[in-house]
C-alpha cells in the first residue's frame, strides 16, 4: 500500500546520511544473523558509544564454529535507526566454549574486549580477550582464560550477603559468575534476592525508600540483561531451562516482588511499580496485598475504573477472611467516592422537541455512575454484576416511551398490525394515541429509528445503550429504585406501573411522577429495548457507556420492569433479554439522540453495523444517508486528530503518520471489520449497489477492486444473513 513507501525511503535516506564505512554482513554470517537467537549475538557492554564508528550505535560479537573448540570471531556494528549489522572486525578463537551462553564486555583499563563462554549449570567459564585494531579491522588475540570459582569464594560471598554487603557481594559474583545468565547462577540469585529484600526492608523501616529501590537496581546491574529479574518465573526465555524455583518458592518470590513494587510506588516510579504488580498478580491472582498496592498505584495514575476493580477485590477477600477491621480507612473513602454518582454536565432535564408531534427529549448530562447492583440488594441477580464505574457522555433521551400515536405517524401502521403478526386472537393490553407502543421487536425499533433519521438533519436517533439507559433511569441516585432503596409498594405507586397497581395492562404514558431528570415510566409500564447484545454478566463491559456489541443473531437487552412484573423487577439495575425478532405485550422502547456531527455519524453507523453484523446497513439505508456516511468519513479524515480519536473510540488503532495515506475505503474496511465478509480486501474503495429483494432472499451487487461480486442474503425472522462468501 502507498503508506509503506515512506518508511522505506526514510530507511534508505538514513543509511545514506550515516555514510557507514563498513560493509553489511553477507553470506553465512547474514543467514546466521537472520536465523539465530538474540543470545547468539551478545552486546559488548561498557563500550563508550562516543568511540564507535560513524553511524554505528552498538557493538555485538559472535562466533561460528569451524572445528572442535575453534571459532571464527566477528565484531558487528549495528547501524543507528535500523537493525542492519555491519562487519567491523574479525579474529580467531581456540579453547573450550559453549556457544549457547556467551557474554561480551569491554575492559577499559586493559583496552580489550573479552568474550566469555559459560559452562552449563556451573560457575566455570572460559574467555578470549582481544584488542580491536580499528585501522586494520582485526581482532588481535591477547589471552585465553579459564576460571572455576573455589568453595572459599562462595563462602566469602555468603558471608557478605549475610552482612547485607550487597555491592561487595555482587563485585565478588562478577568475578566468578557469568553475568546476564539465570541458568547457571539461579541458586546464587535466589540468595542475593533474599539478602536484598532483607536489607531493603531495613531501609524502608528508616523511611529510605530510594535506598530500597537502588538495592534491587544492584541486582539488575549484576544480571546485565535487558530482561528484568522479576520475569524469571514467567519469561520462558529466562526460565525454561533454569532451576530457580528449586531455591525459592513462588510465594516467597511473589512477596519479594510485591515489596519491590511498593518501594517503587513510594519513590513515585508508578509505571514501573504497575508493571511489577501485574507480574505479581499473574503469578498469584489471590495475593490480597498486591490488589491493594496495584489499586493505590492506579489511583495515583488516575486510572479510577481499574483502581476500583482492585479495591473491590481486596475488600471482598478481606471480608471473606473476616478481616474487615484491618481494611485501611482510605480504601472505604475512595470506594465511596468512586461509587458516588457524579454529574459533570449541566442542564439536566432540559426539554427539547422531537421531529414528531408529542415527542420530547430530556437532556442527559455527562457524568459517571456505578452500574449494576450489589449482591446485598434485594432482588439482585448475578447478571447485574460485577458493579463497575461507567463514564457517560451527554445525550438526549425521550421523556416517555414511544406512543402508539407516534408510531402510526412515523410508520403508517398501528398496534393491531403487530399484534396480528404474533397472534390475532390475543387481547390488547391498552390501546390509544397516548398508550405506549408494544408488540414491537428490537428489529421493528430499528426500522422506526431509520425513518426518524430521515426526518431530522440535526440529530442522529438510536436506541440508548444499556449503560446510558441505567444512568438516565437513576438520574443521579445510587439507590435500588430512583425514588428509594425500599421496595415499598406505597412509595412505588407514585412512580411506576407494576403488577400490584396496573390492573393487568399498560397505561397512557406520563401518568406517574417523573424521575429527577424529567423521564417518565423508567421503572414500569413497559420494559424497554436497548441497543446492546445480551451478556451473562458485566465482566468485560465497556467503561465509556458505548454499546456492547454482539453478532446479528444475538439476544438483545431490555431494561427494567413493566405492568406485568412485581416491584422487585422494577429496580434501576433490572435487566433481561430476548430474541431481536420477538414481540411482547409488555416491552416497548424510547429513543435517544445525539448531535449529527461527522464524527458521530461515523461512530453511530459503525456501532450499528457491528451490533447487527448480518445486516448490510449501507445497502438498505436511504441513499442520502449512505452518501452522508461517506461524506462524514471524508470530513473526519481531513483532521488527523479527529481521525485518530474517532477510530480509537471504535477500537481501531491508527497512527497519526498513517492518516494522510488512508483512503475512504481503508477506513470503511477498518471500521466495519469487513474481513468478516471479504477476507482479502485491498485499500480501494468498496462500491455497494442497491439490493434486489425477492421475498425472503436478496442479492447485493458489490464491486471490489473493479471486480463485480454478488452477495446473497436470506431473511430469517427479520434478520438478513449472508449465505455466500468470496
Amino acid at each position: 500500500m502507498k503508506r509503506s513507501v515512506i518508511p522505506l525511503l526514510l530507511i534508505i535516506a538514513s543509511i545514506a546520511l550515516c555514510r557507514i564505512d563498513y560493509q553489511p554482513v553477507s553470506g553465512e554470517l547474514l543467514d546466521y544473523w537472520n536465523n539465530g537467537y538474540q543470545s547468539d549475538f551478545p552486546k559488548v557492554y561498557d563500550f563508550d558509544p562516543g568511540n564507535l564508528p560513524t553511524g554505528i550505535c552498538e557493538l555485538r560479537m559472535t562466533g561460528i564454529e569451524i572445528e572442535m573448540d575453534s571459532l571464527d570471531i566477528y565484531l558487528l556494528g549495528i547501524a543507528a535507526d535500523t537493525d542492519i549489522p555491519y562487519l567491523l572486525a574479525t579474529g580467531g578463537y581456540r579453547g573450550e566454549h559453549n556457544f549457547a551462553k556467551s557474554y561480551a564486555r569491554y575492559d577499559e583499563e586493559e583496552d580489550r574486549i573479552c568474550l566469555s563462554f559459560q559452562m552449563p549449570f556451573s560457575a566455570r567459564y572460559c574467555q578470549g580477550c582481544y584488542r580491536w585494531n580499528i585501522e586494520e579491522r582485526k581482532l588481535v588475540f591477547l589471552e585465553y582464560i579459564t576460571a572455576d570459582p573455589s568453595l572459599d569464594a562462595m563462602e566469602r560471598i555468603d558471608t557478605l550477603l549475610a552482612e547485607g554487603s550487597i555491592a561487595e557481594a555482587i563485585d565478588e559474583l562478577n568475578n566468578i559468575f557469568y553475568p546476564g545468565n539465570y541458568y547457571s547462577s539461579d541458586e546464587m540469585i535466589a540468595r542475593l534476592l533474599r539478602s536484598i529484600n532483607r536489607v531493603a526492608g531495613d531501609a524502608e523501616a528508616e523511611g529510605n525508600f530510594e535506598e530500597a529501590v537502588s538495592l534491587f537496581g544492584e541486582l539488575a546491574d549484576f544480571l546485565h540483561t535487558d530482561r528484568e529479574w522479576y520475569t524469571a518465573f514467567t519469561d520462558s526465555l529466562d526460565y525454561v531451562s533454569c532451576n530457580f524455583a528449586e531455591y525459592m518458592n513462588l510465594n516467597e518470590y511473589a512477596m519479594i516482588m510485591n515489596n519491590y513494587a511498593y518501594y517503587l510506588e513510594q519513590t513515585d516510579y508508578y509505571e514501573k511499580s504497575l508493571t511489577v504488580l501485574r507480574k505479581v498478580l499473574d503469578l498469584q491472582p489471590d495475593r490480597m496485598v498486591a490488589h491493594l498496592n496495584i489499586a493505590d498505584v492506579l489511583w495515583k495514575l488516575d486510572a479510577r475504573v481499574e483502581s476500583e476493580e482492585h479495591y473491590s477485590i481486596y475488600v471482598d477477600m478481606m471480608t471473606g477472611r473476616e478481616l474487615t477491621h484491618q481494611i485501611p480507612a482510605y480504601v472505604h473513602e475512595r470506594l465511596a467516592q468512586l461509587h458516588a454518582v457524579t454529574v459533570t454536565g449541566d442542564d439536566a432535564g432540559r426539554i427539547s422537541a422531537g421531529p414528531v408531534e408529542g415527542m420530547e427529549f430530556a437532556h442527559i448530562p455527562s457524568g459517571h455512575f456505578l452500574m449494576g447492583s450489589p449482591s446485598s440488594e434485594e432482588g439482585h441477580d448475578v447478571d447485574e454484576g460485577p458493579q463497575h464505574r461507567v463514564e457517560i457522555s451527554a445525550f438526549e433521551l425521550m421523556t416517555t416511551e414511544v406512543t402508539q400515536g407516534m408510531w402510526t405517524e412515523v410508520m403508517g401502521t398501528d398496534l393491531r398490525c403487530y399484534r396480528d403478526l404474533v397472534n390475532p386472537e390475543w387481547a390488547l393490553s391498552g390501546e390509544g394515541y397516548y398508550y405506549p407502543m408494544y408488540f414491537i421487536s428490537w428489529n421493528d425499533c430499528q426500522k422506526f429509528i431509520a425513518v426518524l433519521n430521515s426526518l431530522d438533519s440535526a440529530h442522529i436517533y438510536r436506541l440508548p445503550t444499556e449503560a446510558e439507559w441505567e444512568y438516565a433511569c437513576r438520574a443521579g441516585t445510587n439507590t435500588a429504585y430512583y425514588w428509594a432503596d425500599s421496595p415499598s409498594l406505597q412509595l412505588a405507586d407514585s412512580y411506576c406501573w407494576n403488577e400490584d397497581n396496573s390492573d393487568g395492562a399498560a397505561h397512557p404514558v406520563a401518568q406517574k411522577e417523573a424521575n429527577r431528570w424529567g423521564l417518565y415510566d423508567m421503572s414500569g409500564n413497559l420494559s424497554e429495548w436497548c441497543e446492546d447484545a445480551q451478556h451473562d454478566s458485566y465482566s468485560g463491559a465497556p467503561f465509556d457507556g458505548s454499546v456492547w456489541t454482539g453478532r446479528g443473531d444475538s439476544l438483545r437487552i431490555y431494561r427494567c420492569g413493566n405492568w406485568y412484573f412485581e416491584i422487585l423487577h422494577c429496580r434501576s439495575a433490572e435487566r433481561d433479554y430476548s430474541n431481536p425478532f420477538n414481540r411482547f405485550s409488555n416491552i416497548g422502547f424510547r429513543v435517544a439522540r445525539v448531535e449529527r456531527t461527522p464524527e458521530m455519524v461515523v461512530k453511530v453507523f459503525v456501532d450499528a453495523y457491528k451490533n447487527s453484523n448480518g445486516y448490510l446497513l449501507i445497502s438498505f439505508m436511504p441513499t442520502e444517508f449512505s452518501d452522508e456516511i461517506s461524506g462524514a468519513i471524508e470530513q473526519v479524515m481531513e483532521n488527523t486528530e479527529n481521525t485518530v480519536s474517532v477510530f480509537a473510540s471504535l477500537g481501531i488503532d491508527i497512527a497519526e503518520e498513517e492518516v494522510e495515506y488512508l483512503t475512504v475505503g481503508d477506513l470503511i474496511t477498518l471500521a466495519l471489520n469487513l474481513d468478516d465478509f471479504f477476507p482479502a480486501i485491498s485499500s480501494d474503495a468498496i462500491e455497494i449497489g442497491d439490493a434486489v429483494i425477492d421475498g425472503k432472499t436478496a442479492t447485493v451487487p458489490i464491486i471490489i477492486d473493479g471486480s463485480m461480486q454478488e452477495l446473497k442474503l436470506i431473511n430469517e425472522d427479520g434478520c438478513w444473513m449472508m449465505v455466500n462468501s468470496f
